[in-house]
């Protein structure tokens, strides 16, 4: 018997980081949980390993530091 989980409420995210990044930094992850396709090939829900996963977080933490740096100069 499988079991089906939906998500009956919609929820709200607030984001703690928002910046832009360009796709040459991002471009190359690949997603060993999708049979190393490029992430942006992964749909909704689609599970993304941990290092994949993190890189992303880092490279947007760093992009945002990047722009509050140039903000304040």
């Amino acid at each position: 018997m499988a079991i089906i989980s939906t998500f009956q409420d919609q929820f709200k995210i607030n984001w703690i980081t928002i910046a832009e990044t360009r796709y040459s930094c991002v471009g190359h992850l690949k997603n060993a949980l999708n049979k190393n396709q490029l992430v942006f090939v992964g749909r909704d829900g689609q599970e993304i390993e941990r290092e994949c996963g993190s890189s992303p977080c880092e490279i947007i933490d760093e992009e945002d530091a990047r722009m509050k740096g140039a903000a304040q100069a």
